[in-house]
């Protein structure tokens, strides 16, 4: 005896069960952001420590802002989240 298991399969003691589902994600366009843009500068200036409004931000690539701008939505403590009807 190996002490491996004669094929891939877990053996059905230590199989957990899935996790249960949670809702889907809300989508969240940018129409939808955008009309709240106040609240997405504040959110980055919080949360982030991105400050929209000096000039050098706007040197650096676009990817990174625009994935915090994309979480903001998911981000519990978000303003824009909340405004958007989140939790």
């Amino acid at each position: 005896m190996t002490g491996l298991y004669e094929d891939y399969r877990l053996p059905a003691h230590l199989v957990r069960a899935a996790p249960a589902q949670s809702a889907p994600a809300r989508r969240v366009g940018w129409a939808q952001i955008l009309e709240r843009w106040p609240l997405v500068v504040a959110d980055l200036g919080r949360l982030a420590g991105i400050d929209l409004t000096d000039p050098a931000v706007w040197q650096r690539p676009w990817a990174p802002i625009r994935a915090q701008i994309l979480a903001l939505p998911h981000e519990p403590t978000s303003r824009l989240r909340r405004a958007l009807g989140g939790d």
